[in-house]
């Protein structure tokens, strides 16, 4: 019987993780909708004979997310923004005033 106890306790942690999972939140830019991308990790160029072949891995690219406070006429918001949206005019625009947050970002 202490094997059935074993399982038993196994199971409860293996739901308290399920639980822990779904307040993850997604890695992807609120201005832009950039998100990770698949690909893969090679240990040296493709090239010589079918033998020495580069060694595939699959990984992900993940997108480089900064955290930005924009001021709105409703007060601050912060957002999740790609760093390569920090320079873009439609960012600038957003930053300026110019141009309104996504609706779903204002509070």
């Amino acid at each position: 019987m202490p094997g059935v106890l074993h399982y038993a306790v196994i199971f409860v942690k293996k739901n308290q993780n399920s639980r822990e999972r779904e307040n993850i939140m997604a890695k992807v830019c609120d201005i832009s909708g950039r998100h990770a991308q698949a690909g893969r990790w090679t240990r040296h160029p493709h090239s010589g004979s079918w033998a020495h072949r580069a060694p595939q891995k699959a990984r992900r690219f993940q997108v480089n997310l900064q955290s930005v406070t924009i001021q709105t006429p409703k007060g601050k918001v912060k957002i999740k923004v790609a760093a390569r949206m920090l320079t873009s005019r439609n960012f600038q625009a957003i930053v300026a005033g110019q141009k309104q947050l996504p609706a779903h970002l204002l509070k």
